[in-house]
């Protein structure tokens, strides 16, 4: 996982053809579990040679206006600003999906979004 800490850092994250973001916070039992079971799935995805890269980040205090940013692009603003260990999924900068809790929802539901994210990139490129 790649953490983000600058605008540099988001404005990367952006670029990406395909990516997933996981809202970490340190102090918080929940994110830590989270942030195993999304690096779990990282390993085997990057196994599987998927073009897929896994960012992270904890977006309080000085990293606000990131949280802002993310916002803007369509994350839930309970999502951005509390880091509780949540997962968007973006395409080419554009936010998809977010799922509220890695821990509620499961590794299972975390590949299911992988799949749908890697799927409709296959269905674009048939039309």
């Amino acid at each position: 996982m790649i953490e983000i800490v600058s605008d540099q850092d988001l404005n990367d994250f952006f670029q990406e053809e395909h990516a997933i973001l996981f809202f970490h916070a340190s102090w918080s039992k929940y994110a830590v579990i989270s942030k195993q079971m999304v690096e779990f799935v990282e390993s085997y995805v990057n196994a599987g040679e998927q073009h897929l890269r896994f960012f992270y980040g904890q977006f309080e205090g000085d990293r606000t206006p990131l949280a802002e940013l993310l916002v803007a692009a369509g994350v839930p603003g309970a999502v951005a600003f509390v880091g509780d260990g949540s997962l968007s999924f973006f395409r080419r900068g554009e936010h998809i999906h977010t799922m509220r809790s890695v821990i509620g929802d499961g590794t299972f539901a975390v590949w299911r979004h992988i799949d749908g994210l890697l799927n409709q990139q296959k269905e674009a490129e048939k039309d």
